[in-house]
């Protein structure tokens, strides 16, 4: 019997036709022997059954009416209904559709299964794949994976797409509905000499949301590194929704809060903070895991976790964890 036999000796396989046209329904195999532990019953069974098997009955037993998946399927279609008409089901109407895949991206279960296994993604939530679990924990919202699907169309046509395609669908909705802060990655302390000691209020949103992220400022500010580096002596910078000031010799110091003097003669617009310990210790995880570190203004703190914001000049992210009042860790969205 099946039952004794050592794995790889016999195989349970179902008669109809070996000279089917389709070849699937050749006397195919529908129980084997398997002695590894089931991750639920143990040892308790070693004869299993195969894919086509389990998948009509299954189907059959819950009252599943329709499946969607892909057309590598397609073939097994006519042997799922054999089975399912033997047992007295009605037979489970499918639709099978091309695969399509993102540029770079690997997208086989059974890749990323191993992948997992030997460490090289942290799960099926890791950032640099594109399973429905790792773009949720990026911040990809179900809209805009709904309309990226519907503009690719359903056929079965093979499709191979590239990340812009999907971000373009999430961007017009995060854009229009994401808050904005400050996150200066990297800080450096500067002191801008002459600068108004003052209440500054910014904008939670450009269109929607006026006002809201509330900060006292003086001469000592954050801006992050590469900001920093990028700056020359005489030419004019402007913090962001603030004041104009002058790199020199010397140092910084502040110009003006004219617009329209910054439009005529500036060098770059930089995002930045005060220097103050109510300043929010954060990190971000990039999609290729590099983890970069800074700190945010303090109205992240208000945020829940799985919020979807955008730090301006750096990208959209969604708030991860909230460990403690102090420290928050996000997962980059995108730009």
């Amino acid at each position: 019997s099946m039952k004794t036999l050592p794995e790889g000796h016999a195989v349970l396989r179902l008669k109809i036709d070996l000279k089917h046209k389709n070849t699937t329904m050749r006397d195919p195999t529908i129980f084997r022997v398997i002695d590894a532990e089931h991750a639920r019953t143990g040892k308790k069974y070693r004869v299993w059954p195969n894919y086509d098997w389990q998948n009509s009955l299954l189907d059959g037993h819950l009252g599943v009416t329709h499946r969607i998946r892909g057309k590598e399927f397609e073939l097994r279609t006519e042997l799922q209904h054999y089975i399912q008409n033997m047992f007295g089901f009605r037979p489970t109407q499918t639709f099978e559709a091309g695969r399509f895949n993102l540029e770079g991206v690997e997208s086989s279960g059974r890749i990323i299964r191993e992948k997992i296994e030997k460490g090289e993604l942290l799960g099926w939530d890791d950032p640099e794949i594109t399973t429905i679990a790792a773009l949720r924990r990026r911040g990809f919202q179900p809209e805009a994976l709904i309309s990226f699907t519907l503009s690719t169309g359903f056929n079965k046509s093979e499709s191979t797409l590239t990340w812009d395609d999907l971000i373009m669908h999430n961007k017009r909705l995060l854009d229009e509905n994401a808050d904005r802060f400050f996150f200066i990655r990297d800080p450096i302390a500067v002191t801008i000499k002459g600068a108004p000691s003052q209440d500054v209020e910014l904008n939670l949103h450009p269109t929607h949301r006026k006002g809201g992220r509330k900060m006292h400022c003086g001469e000592l500010f954050y801006l992050a590194k590469s900001d920093f580096d990028s700056m020359k002596p005489g030419k004019l910078y402007r913090l962001m929704g603030y004041f104009n000031f002058r790199m020199t010799e010397d140092g910084f110091v502040f110009v003006s809060t004219d617009m329209d003097a910054y439009k005529k003669e500036g060098a770059g617009m930089f995002h930045w903070l005060p220097q103050s310990k109510d300043l929010v210790e954060t990190e971000v995880l990039l999609p290729d895991k590099e983890l970069v570190t800074g700190v945010a203004e303090e109205g992240i703190r208000h945020l829940k976790e799985n919020s979807v914001i955008q730090f301006e000049r750096f990208g959209f992210c969604r708030l991860d964890d909230k460990t403690g009042d102090n420290k928050c860790v996000f997962w980059f969205t995108h730009k």
